[in-house]
């Protein structure tokens, strides 16, 4: 008798239990009686449902989804969801997706869907931005979840007026803030910042990508567009020019001054661009462009002895590049960029001397032009005249100033000036060494002119090798700076 009273109390217990596990079911209890929203998806006027599934313990590869028709003909196939082991994110992600093409998004032929497909871009992943936009957004409503040992079920559902709402929400807030980033980068673009102008650009067209379908219409014109306008073209006309097609250098040596290249667009000079260069020789890198568009490379050490070598230039695509992945990144990085040489011409640093005689006297001449190669090292004969570095003039004026007769002879006396200068090319600045003037000669008066001319000379070639050593060595004559005056 105990035993069917406890049997008695056994079933009036469970069977109040009952309508608590038929609520637990919408709350994400397990149970083995599925809610009927599992097996038959709800009918609801004016309401958008996504139903869906995953499973909790096992990974595997993604669920294929198969929804009616996909308003974007994307392969849903392979979505790009959360991992199959986050099963609550993943059925969650799934319902969205069967949600996408129920729901009024309104595709628009003056889109920048349309404008990419007219340059031969096909998108690929739009779903998958869709799903990002509903995720969290308050007007998709959880309905229900259930689940079992081995399945996990969610329930989604937006009503039509819920979704406008939703729509408008989020095209306002993209289309705002897509212009700020627009209008920042073309800011930067005025100021010749390109490379600031195109990240701005690119992470632009990522906020509008998830509506691309839309027309986002500012200032009368569809956002989306002008964005991919504005990307695409953001790197045309660009030019690299150098300050100088050939510059002279010395082997061995380093440059006085860095090689200069200016980088442009249609004029504006362009500022924060990386510019490399190749060179047989030691360098330093070559600077980013200042403001003025200008990047300098300092040559350290010219080591190759051709007479005429090659520093090329060009602008670091790596650097233009770096830049947010857009759905027309394979348009985008079709850009190619100019690039610019400049010759090294070498040239000998020695000072080539031309001397120069009128009237001529020869060991006047030759005392002057020993002087000078023997005490300066840096200076050599000059072959051709026409490349002397400095010329270095011998003036001799001599004439009779007077005569006399003396017990036995008749003595002429004559009168001498000796001027010497130099003079440097290419600017003919005559610059005086030294001088002589009024030099008193004596000698008989069957003596020519010519003939005191001569002995005068060779008693200022004694004078000179004791007096011009040191004012030769004191000579300012800096070639290398002279070759380098115009290359600056």
């Amino acid at each position: 008798m105990n035993m069917i009273k406890t049997s008695r109390k056994l079933i009036l217990l469970l069977a109040a239990l009952l309508p608590v596990a038929a609520i637990a079911q919408t709350n994400g209890s397990q149970t083995s009686q599925a809610p009927k929203w599992v097996t038959k998806t709800p009918v609801i006027k004016n309401t958008y449902i996504g139903i869906a599934s995953s499973q909790k313990f096992i990974e595997e590869p993604q669920q294929e989804v198969k929804p009616e028709q996909s308003i974007f003909a994307v392969d849903l196939a392979k979505p790009a969801g959360k991992p199959a082991a986050d099963y609550a994110d993943s059925a969650k992600y799934k319902a969205f997706l069967k949600m996408i093409p129920l729901l009024p998004w309104g595709i628009e032929q003056e889109s920048l869907l349309y404008e990419l497909a007219g340059r031969g871009i096909q998108v690929t992943n739009i779903e998958d931005n869709l799903v990002k936009l509903m995720y969290d957004a308050p007007e998709f409503v959880c309905k229900g979840t259930w689940e079992d040992e081995s399945e996990y079920w969610c329930y989604y559902s937006i009503t039509n007026a819920d979704f406008k709402i939703f729509l408008e929400r989020v095209t306002d807030r993209i289309t705002r803030e897509a212009d700020s980033l627009y209008n920042i980068g073309n800011n930067f673009l005025d100021n010749g910042r390109i490379v600031n102008a195109a990240f701005l650009f690119s992470k632009a067209l990522n906020t509008v990508q998830p509506l691309l379908f839309k027309c986002l219409p500012v200032d009368g014109l569809d956002l989306g567009t002008e964005i991919l306008d504005a990307l695409l073209t953001v790197y045309d006309g660009i030019s690299i020019e150098p300050q100088f097609d050939t510059i002279p250098a010395v082997q061995g040596e380093a440059l006085p001054a860095g090689v200069k290249v200016k980088v442009t667009q249609k004029g504006t000079p362009l500022q924060g661009i990386v510019v490399y260069s190749k060179f047989s020789g030691e360098s330093t890198p070559a600077t980013k462009t200042d403001a003025q568009g200008v990047s300098t490379l300092n040559i350290t050490k010219v080591l190759d002895k051709a007479p005429i070598q090659t520093i090329s230039f060009g602008i670091d695509e790596n650097i233009m590049f770096d830049v947010e992945t857009t759905v027309a990144d394979k348009l985008f990085r079709s850009h190619t960029f100019p690039e610019a040489e400049v010759r090294l011409s070498l040239y000998d640093p020695a000072i080539f001397v031309k001397v120069e005689m009128t009237p001529y006297d020869s060991t006047l001449f030759k005392t002057v032009n020993d002087i000078l190669l023997s005490n300066r090292t840096d200076m050599k004969p000059a072959t051709d005249s026409d490349k002397a570095d400095l010329t270095v003039r011998i003036n001799q004026q001599t004439g009779l100033q007077n005569s006399f007769n003396s017990d036995k002879y008749s003595i002429n006396i004559y009168s001498s000036n000796l001027d010497i200068s130099y003079i440097t090319e290419p600017d003919g600045q005559e610059t005086r060494l030294y001088d002589i003037q009024d030099f008193k000669y004596n000698t008989k008066s069957t003596r020519s002119e010519e003939s005191a001319f001569h002995s005068t000379a060779r008693r200022f070639s004694h004078i000179l090798e004791s007096v011009l050593p040191e004012l030769v060595k004191g000579m300012e004559y800096d070639k290398r700076e002279v070759v380098w005056r115009n290359y600056r």
